[in-house]
């Protein structure tokens, strides 16, 4: 979550993120972004911002954990932006990180496999494969569309539990066999 602020307004920003804190504990990490004041009288506020190499930024909070003093950078928003790709690795530590790609790694693994054992769903993937790319590596073609298949299970799970409207993937198989939900 990014909360942005004219630098005149540090004091709000700082209340803004405590509230976000409190609405939304479960956010993975509240950032906030100090934009100069002298910009506030640009004509062309866009072209601006991207030319400013003076934004302050720090990370407020992970979940419900709010850094009592937070390291304040600033920078461009290349730099910004480059802070955010790296956000995960700061908050979740590298060893989590590679812990989690293990995982996925072998899960992948796991259902290549059990896919490749599968006559019928194997036979037509093969003839996908063929059809479209002539792709010569079927092994690597049913871990990517694995991890295809993986990303849009973990997406639905992840709007599921964000917004009670949207059906989890027990519930949606619940009705594909005619169990409702």
């Amino acid at each position: 979550m990014l909360e942005c602020k004219w630098s005149s307004g540090r004091a709000a920003l700082q209340a803004q993120l405590d509230d976000r804190v409190a609405a939304i504990p479960d956010a993975v990490a509240r950032v906030g972004v100090l934009y100069p004041d002298r910009l506030r009288n640009e004509a062309e506020i866009g072209d601006a911002l991207r030319q400013s190499d003076d934004l302050e930024w720090y990370l407020h909070s992970s979940r419900a954990d709010i850094y009592a003093d937070p390291t304040v950078r600033s920078g461009g928003l290349d730099a910004l932006a480059d802070q955010l790709r790296l956000l995960p690795l700061e908050i979740e530590g590298f060893d989590r990180v590679i812990a989690a790609a293990a995982a996925v790694n072998y899960a992948l693994d796991q259902s290549a496999q059990a896919l490749s054992k599968h006559a019928r769903t194997a036979r037509r993937v093969a003839e996908i494969i063929a059809t479209t790319d002539k792709e010569r590596d079927r092994a690597a073609a049913r871990r990517i569309g694995c991890l295809v298949l993986f990303n849009a299970l973990s997406f639905q799970d992840r709007l599921a539990a964000v917004n009670s409207q949207v059906e989890t993937i027990g519930e949606i198989i619940a009705e594909s066999r005619g169990g409702g939900g």
